[in-house]
């Protein structure tokens, strides 16, 4: 379940949010904004109060004001556009102490407060500087602050007052109605495209704003996805090239869980997994184009929690992907398995049944997943965390080792000459977990297999996908030498096997398996052309 495959369609994403009051003890953050004269200051006094009566409040006004202001600069103003907007790069200068500043709040103030159960509210906050930048004297047509908005944290929800300019006006007659109409169009707009963001109706009294203000209030705390009704945002990886992941490019949680789909296989791959998994809980996956809404089938959209999204890895056949669900804190709920066509179906069938009948022989420090559920055309496994490895193409011994024992159980149970094999043993399909390893993908599993299918399955496709270990190590290991010959030997002695015998058992597995390798797929060209190569080298005709 590594998440390979370049392109298909069909499959994505479901989920929603189910409003509520807030639970006393779950730590929240609030904005309130919308055009001056709406209400914001009243709701945010009432709620305030509201809340009070269950945790603790932090209450702010546009900013968190970590680092220090201009004296006098947070006073209410009856002329909020009186003064002339600052130079083009004194108003950027402006933005970026602003943005460090909610910065610094965040990760320092704001995170380890809701963490503890408190609940913040902000007034105005960062996206008022988009909405009337005249009021902060910034530079009008500069996209800067729309940008640095996008990495920032997004409140838990986000409350958005609407009302006519005619009664703005009536209450707070500071602006023209035509600024408050363009404010107004402004703000709905964002309340489309901020996560959690909720557009309420503020013509009417303070006690039915407040009450509605409430009822919108999430009853789990933090949301990971905008309510039911409003749009999520996703992003396909790569952008601009056939699709690999469909991704919740928000938030920064979700976003660097999803990236668990795939297992780096090489130095470089690894340096860039992390530098993806640092860049998605920066944010700045916001700012990679954004996806269509994906869809789940019914029987996975009820696996995604309140509050969850999911990360979406497509399959080399149309119709086919390996889904990770994701809840509030970022953590897996479980992995799935769907395709639509028929092949794919019975693949999913297939290794269902061969995770009941052929992974039980399996023993720690290695385990095949727990089945969670399974249907035509699904299977859903249990969530695991795996830790990414710096050489996985090396078989290491107490692995090679417990695949010795699982084929040794197999056999014994089997009363045959024949042990029990994945099928797919390979480095991309064993994740390295806290107590052990997790064995993954079981669909061309057997019963009875001829011994060392396994360790020459693993070491073999590394050679061929990986370029590592190389064909003089792999022949040697043979005579027990190096790291093959260490990872060989255990194999044996746990399986009940001679390590004299491996030459004929390395011979036969490569002659078996030139059948089986489709030199229409890259991979399995590369992988046929590597076994020709090995059996020249040990004197046998292709």
């Amino acid at each position: 379940m590594d998440g390979r495959g370049r392109e298909g369609r069909g499959i994505g994403l479901s989920g929603e949010v189910h409003p509520g009051k807030q639970r006393s003890g779950s730590g929240l953050t609030i904005l309130i904004a919308g055009p001056d004269g709406v209400g914001k200051s009243s709701l945010a006094d009432a709620l305030e109060k509201r809340l009070r009566q269950g945790q603790e409040v932090r209450r702010y006004h546009h900013r968190y004001r970590m680092l220090p202001g201009r004296p006098g600069a947070g006073r209410p103003t009856t002329t909020p556009h009186a003064k002339p907007a600052y130079s083009r790069w004194l108003s950027n200068a402006k933005l970026l102490f602003l943005f460090a500043d909610y910065v610094l709040a965040s990760r320092l103030l704001v995170r380890p407060f809701v963490r503890h159960g408190g609940a913040v509210i902000m007034e105005r906050g960062w996206w008022d500087l988009v909405v009337d930048p005249a009021r902060y004297r910034l530079a009008r047509g500069s996209k800067l602050a729309n940008r640095l908005g996008r990495l920032l944290p997004p409140a838990d929800v986000s409350l958005i007052l609407d009302a006519s300019p005619a009664v703005v006006a009536g209450r707070k007659d500071e602006l023209e109605l035509s600024e408050l109409a363009r404010q107004r169009e402004a703000w709905r707009g964002l309340s489309d495209l901020l996560p959690g963001a909720v557009l309420l109706d503020a013509d009417g009294d303070l006690e039915m704003v407040t009450a509605a203000a409430e009822d919108a209030l999430p009853a789990t705390g933090p949301k990971l996805v905008a309510p039911e009704g409003r749009p999520g945002r996703w992003t396909n990886v790569p952008p601009g090239r056939p699709t690999r992941w469909i991704m919740p490019s928000r938030p920064r949680r979700a976003a660097a869980a999803g990236l668990e789909l795939r297992q780096p296989m090489s130095y470089r791959a690894l340096v860039l997994w992390t530098a993806a998994r640092v860049a998605a809980q920066a944010g700045l996956f916001n700012l990679l184009p954004a996806a269509a809404e994906p869809e789940l089938p019914a029987a996975l959209r009820e696996l995604v929690p309140p509050g969850g999204t999911a990360s979406i890895a497509l399959g080399s056949k149309p119709g086919r992907a390996i889904v990770m669900v994701i809840d509030v804190r970022g953590e897996a709920v479980c992995y799935a398995k769907v395709a639509a066509d028929q092949a794919g179906r019975e693949k999913i069938a297939r290794e269902a049944e061969a995770l009941e009948l052929v992974g039980a022989f399996l023993e720690p420090p290695i385990s095949a997943p727990s089945i969670i559920r399974a249907g035509d055309g699904f299977l859903v496994l249990e969530p695991w965390h795996w830790r990414p490895r710096l050489r996985p193409w090396e078989l290491p011994d107490d692995l090679a080792a417990a695949m010795g024992c699982f084929y040794a159980r197999g056999r014994a149970s089997n009363g045959s000459e024949g042990g029990p094999s994945h099928g797919d043993f390979a480095p991309w399909n064993v994740l390295l977990v806290e107590d052990g390893w997790i064995l993954l993908d079981w669909e061309d599993a057997e019963k009875e297999a001829p011994p060392f299918t396994d360790p020459f399955h693993y070491l073999v496709q590394a050679h061929a996908l990986l370029g590592r270990p190389d064909e003089a190590a792999l022949v040697a290991g043979l005579d027990g030498e190096g790291k093959v010959g260490a990872a060989l030997r255990a194999y044996a002695d746990a399986a009940g096997l001679k390590l004299a015998d491996s030459r004929a058992g390395l011979i036969d597995y490569l002659v078996r398996t030139q059948q089986t390798s489709d030199p229409s797929r890259a991979d399995g060209l590369r992988g046929l052309r590597a076994r020709r190569r090995l059996l020249d080298v040990l004197g046998v005709p292709a």
